[in-house]
């Protein structure tokens, strides 16, 4: 598909957030990346990856997402326009490796109109979450017996009482149900709470990556004043360094024009993230930071014995 489409695309999701009261990131241009915007609304973070076709996405690729996101305590989400050769519905809420995915309209739908979505899509067809008091209160209002309405619906008595205890319909069903009781029985879905059968990030933490040997230097060096590091793939940052329950995106790279823009765009997504961003470069930076991230020659590094010394010097150069 072309780049153009993509790149509508992208804007369209931008400016809804943007319209909603998000606080959103640059664009990330990495390639391949696992997300491309962060965004923020008051306590509410997410990584976002836009696609026009969600089986675009490696799944490598989204399972660094879900890693991301359970580090940072944020919601992983996709946009896209179809999966495979069929476009996505709109108020229908998708999954690729477990990750909610939705389409531009939908999103719209959510954080501009707050309509919530109603269904959600997983093997074998569309669902709906039920309400099951409102369910059991109009079949009563109607004098109608559970078997009553298993008859109408063509469906056991277990099945009703399975649907008046929490149990998700077929959409069918549902829009059935709600024809013969004459009243809406569908629940609107949190899209962040909804999760489908995929990759979770407890079982994927430890996926690892195979390191420069700057970045094993480094992260020997951090971890041996008592820094936790956690490399990261397809970020414009390498790794999260964790000093207590503080995070910090961490980039370890050449020093070079790209390494400072990768630098600039991490600042960008540590502003929305509200982390600190710092860079360890192999060479001597002109300054002492780019924006919102710090940058420290790999020399520097070496000199620090301990955890405290460390956050000293990312202070002083923030700073300076």
């Amino acid at each position: 598909m072309a780049s153009g489409e993509r790149e509508g695309v992208i804007r369209g999701v931008i400016d809804i957030l943007m319209d909603a009261g998000f606080f959103v990131s640059e664009r990330c241009t990495i390639r391949p990346g696992c997300f491309d915007l962060a965004a923020r609304r008051d306590e509410q973070l997410l990584f976002l990856k836009i696609l026009i076709n969600l089986d675009g996405i490696r799944r490598d690729s989204t399972i660094e997402m879900i890693r991301l996101s359970h580090y940072l305590s944020a919601s992983p989400l996709m946009i896209g326009k179809k999966r495979g050769n069929k476009s996505l519905k709109r108020g229908v809420v998708y999954f690729k490796c477990g990750v909610p995915s939705i389409n531009v309209d939908t999103l719209y739908d959510c954080f501009i109109e707050n309509v919530p979505p109603l269904v959600y899509a997983e093997a074998g067809g569309l669902y709906v979450k039920i309400d099951e008091d409102r369910l059991r209160a109009a079949r009563k209002n109607l004098n109608l017996s559970i078997g009553d309405l298993a008859s109408e619906l063509s469906v056991s008595r277990r099945t009703i009482s399975k649907y008046e205890d929490g149990m998700n319909a077929t959409l069918d069903l549902a829009v059935k149900m709600e024809n013969i009781l004459s009243i809406p029985l569908a629940l609107g879905i949190d899209i962040f709470s909804l999760k489908g059968k995929g990759a979770d990030a407890e079982d994927t933490k430890e996926r690892g990556k195979k390191l420069s040997l700057l970045e094993q230097a480094v992260i020997d060096l951090l971890k041996n004043v008592g820094i936790d590091v956690f490399p990261i793939n397809y970020a414009p940052f390498n790794a999260l360094s964790k000093i207590k329950d503080e995070l910090i995106l961490t980039g370890i790279c050449h020093l070079n024009k790209t390494a400072l823009r990768r630098a600039k765009l991490t600042g960008s997504i540590s502003s929305v993230t509200e982390t600190q961003s710092v860079f360890i470069l192999d060479g001597k930076p002109s300054s002492e930071k780019i924006e919102n991230t710090v940058l420290v020659d790999k020399e520097e590094i070496g000199d620090v014995k301990e955890t405290s010394e460390f956050i000293e010097l990312i202070l002083d150069k923030k700073e300076s």
